[in-house]
């Protein structure tokens, strides 16, 4: 599912992470500094879960 939220509304924890960035899929994995952790998630490789 899809949640549309203000950035101004959100109130995100700067303690550990200094600086967020707002990614499309496609740019997450492209991207060399995003964790592979991270990127695993959005991974069309990645097994799928069932409920």
């Amino acid at each position: 599912f899809r949640l549309r939220v203000a950035e101004s509304d959100l109130r995100l924890p700067d303690a550990q992470h200094g600086s967020y960035r707002w990614l499309t899929p496609e740019q997450l994995l492209a991207s060399d500094n995003v964790h592979e952790n991270s990127r695993a998630y959005f991974s069309p490789d990645a097994p799928a879960v069932g409920l």
